[in-house]
């Protein structure tokens, strides 16, 4: 009796484990087709405001493809590493964040120590800002700009930190939109003894939005190291060392910290700036919720306080994209610009405006340390002006193909 009892019960588990299961691959099945038709219905809306305009419909199914191709449905990634609790996260974090910084490095080839995703531009800045601030100093920080740098982005970074204050740097006179090293060291000397205020950090350029420049960015290095000041680039540029065919490996880019725009470089929408801190960082100790001492990155706190999104969309990339195919898109780039170059030069009444004579001062040796090679930095931009024989004003067209 007991037997039969015991199999009746062990029957009865299996019918309703069985009957759980299909309940759930019924429910997973309903939630799919739920969520295809609701992305379906969506684009089908947004399509069909497009269906006078064949080229604009075209084009958005082919960002739209590129986008799929090279980075995936990483929304459904995101949200679900967002549920995990706080601690889980800490600890799945180190394995994508190390892959994503290798990844970058032999892209790039870029030597950082750590890497941050950031979808704002301003939230870049804030964060390396944050870091790299002297916590001991009560005197609010100079940063040491160029005279084109973002008025807009000066006015937001001044008013979300309070410990900090711009100071523009006059432009090399040789040049209309680089920093004048001589008097930067006047600046630095002169802010040393200021007693409301100190030297902090310079933002220099490397393919700067004007005329596509970069600044002696070994030259500031080396003020910046006298002075123990925080050196961090930003410019169109700092990705093509992905260009050489060979690279040493004592070779870097002079500087602390940089940030990249790679939606520019990869020509693929809605991707984060990466910010490189090539400086070695030091671990913080903490107490975790059980009372034990921990150690963490010094970064990671920024990572997981942020849009897992950003973080996950360069892992998927890199995950699904070759190096060369992502090479390829940026050879492209540069190539159309220098087509375009020359082409421009072949008409008379327009003058290039950044088409340098002294090609020798636009080198890879200008921004990056070790043992550079002396190859000339691509153009990421072409300005010229139409220049009519019978008319006194003159029109300026600027083009960016990164």
């Amino acid at each position: 009796m007991t037997s039969e009892n015991n199999s009746k019960e062990q029957n009865d588990d299996i019918t309703t484990n069985d009957s759980s299961s299909l309940s759930n691959i019924f429910d997973a099945n309903q939630s799919i087709e739920l969520n295809n038709r609701i992305r379906n219905d969506f684009m089908s809306y947004c399509f069909s405001l497009l269906q006078e305009n064949e080229e604009a419909h075209q084009c958005v199914q082919v960002v739209w493809s590129k986008y799929l191709q090279c980075v995936g449905d990483i929304a459904i990634l995101s949200a679900f590493f967002d549920t995990l609790p706080f601690h889980i996260k800490t600890s799945v974090l180190p394995k994508y964040q190390i892959e994503i910084v290798e990844w970058c490095q032999k892209l790039f080839h870029i030597n950082s120590k750590a890497l941050l995703c950031s979808t704002y531009y301003s939230e870049t800045f804030q964060r390396v800002i944050r870091y790299a601030f002297k916590t001991d100093r009560l005197k609010k920080g100079i940063i040491y700009v160029p005279m084109d740098f973002d008025t807009n982005l000066k006015i937001d970074l001044t008013s979300s930190l309070s410990n900090i204050k711009f100071e523009y740097i006059s432009n090399d006179i040789s040049s209309e939109d680089m920093i004048d090293c001589n008097q930067l060291e006047e600046l630095f000397k002169r802010d040393a003894n200021d007693t409301q205020s100190y030297p902090f950090m310079v933002i220099a350029n490397a393919g700067s939005s004007l005329l596509g420049h970069s600044d002696h960015l070994t030259k500031i290095k080396k003020l910046c190291e006298q002075h123990n000041i925080w050196l961090h680039v930003i410019g169109d540029l700092l990705g093509s060392l992905a260009l050489l065919p060979t690279i040493k490996d004592d070779v870097n880019i002079s500087c602390d910290s940089l940030t990249i725009d790679i939606m520019k470089l990869f020509g693929i929408q809605n991707l984060p700036y990466l910010t490189f801190f090539l400086q070695s960082t030091t671990d913080v100790k903490q107490i975790d919720d059980n009372k034990s001492l921990v150690t963490s990155h010094p970064l990671y706190d920024f990572i997981l306080h942020s849009p897992s999104i950003s973080f996950l969309t360069v892992w998927s990339i890199s995950q699904r994209c070759s190096n060369d195919n992502i090479l390829s898109h940026m050879k492209i780039s540069f190539d159309l610009t220098n087509l375009l170059l020359t082409s421009l030069q072949h008409i008379k009444r327009l003058r290039i405006l950044n088409d340098d004579d002294n090609q020798e001062a636009y080198t890879y040796q200008r921004i990056c340390s070790g043992d550079a090679p002396n190859d000339i930095l691509p153009k990421p931009v072409v300005i010229f002006r139409y220049e009519p024989d019978d008319i006194s004003e003159v029109s300026v067209r600027i083009i960016k193909i990164t």
